[in-house]
């Protein structure tokens, strides 16, 4: 008895927030029938990554992005949009790869703009010529985009990463935590 309880309260306190949240209009796993359109987008990246990883310094970032409206959680008003990046850093050595998932909620401010906020997860690798370590990061960032003739558009975004705790032999620094900020510029779908 005391199981089937403490399994039912369980259930009530999952229960109660997904609850709330369709009540306030919150849709999970969005379908078509529902008004659901993914929207995606292709882009590249340029723009500037400043590690704090000893003896590297700001330098040229590139990548490329998609992203779409997120497919597992509808707002009831603006968009969440999945953010899904592969970027490459370089410099003096020290070579950082990263791939991040970043869900920006989007607030669309005017005609054809709009700005994001949101956090991130993401996996980094970073090499230099007697060293390689993989980790994992958190990160917070903020774009703005703009749509224009609505199959093309040009953006921007600012996000900080903080990355696991690994040493690398040849330095005392322990991790890579960075600052990247790129223009983007591609084509929606």
């Amino acid at each position: 008895m005391k199981k089937l309880s403490v399994t039912g309260l369980c259930l009530a306190m999952l229960v109660s927030p997904v609850q709330t949240m369709a009540d306030g209009g919150w849709r999970l796993l969005p379908d078509k029938k529902g008004g659901f359109k993914a929207e995606p987008s292709l882009s590249v990246m340029v723009g500037s990554l400043n590690p704090s990883v000893s003896g590297a310094s700001s330098d040229t970032v590139v990548g490329f992005e998609l992203s779409l409206n997120c497919p597992l959680l509808q707002p009831p008003s603006n968009k969440i949009r999945q953010q899904i990046s592969l970027s490459t850093y370089s410099h003096k050595g020290l070579e950082i790869t990263t791939i991040e998932l970043n869900p920006h909620y989007v607030i669309e401010t005017s005609s054809g703009v709009s700005v994001g906020l949101g956090p991130g997860i993401g996996y980094l690798q970073a090499e230099t010529a007697t060293d390689k370590e993989g980790m994992f990061a958190l990160q917070v960032g903020a774009s703005i985009h703009y749509t224009a003739m609505d199959f093309m558009f040009l953006g921007a975004e600012a996000r900080y990463q903080w990355t696991q705790d690994h040493t690398f032999p040849t330095q005392s620094q322990r991790g890579a935590d960075n600052f990247r900020f790129a223009l983007k510029a591609g084509v929606n779908f």
